[in-house]
């Protein structure tokens, strides 16, 4: 009987402490993990064929700094792929936010267009993101 009340208790509290592992986020159904940082008044979203500039920063899970910089990114498409370009689709140009995803889905988006330092594909990356500028196709062109 006791050893049936301590693997509940053990339950309980790998329970509670996973949900604290991603307090604030929301659960996307993609399995994006997402929290916005700041809010700006102005609405501008990328869409299909924008260019974006943007600064990131990934982290892995002991906050080990993996990778920053800022990048110019063409976005050919707007999805709900469970990664970055679905992070970057949910916040408006000079807003701030973070994402948790796996590595695996930054290769299949963006074809080892960042350093990947070896990462298994399971590496849950911590990413802080911030939208500079949204250009349309015609202004980026021009």
């Amino acid at each position: 009987m006791k050893i049936i009340h301590f693997y509940r208790i053990v339950f309980f509290l790998t329970l509670v402490s996973c949900s604290d592992r991603f307090k604030g986020y929301s659960h996307k159904p993609s399995g994006l993990l997402f929290k916005l940082e700041t809010i700006e008044d102005d609405e501008k979203r990328i869409q299909k064929n924008n260019y974006l500039q943007f600064k990131y920063s990934f982290k892995d899970y002991s906050g080990i700094l993996i990778d920053e910089s800022r990048v110019l990114l063409k976005v050919n498409d707007v999805f709900p792929s469970g990664g970055i370009v679905e992070a970057l689709s949910l916040i408006n140009e000079k807003e701030r936010a973070s994402a948790i995803f796996p590595m695996s889905k930054l290769r299949e988006e963006l074809e080892g267009s960042f350093a990947e330092n070896n990462l298994h594909d399971t590496v849950l990356l911590y990413a802080q993101i911030k939208i500079d500028s949204i250009y349309s196709e015609d202004e980026f062109l021009s």
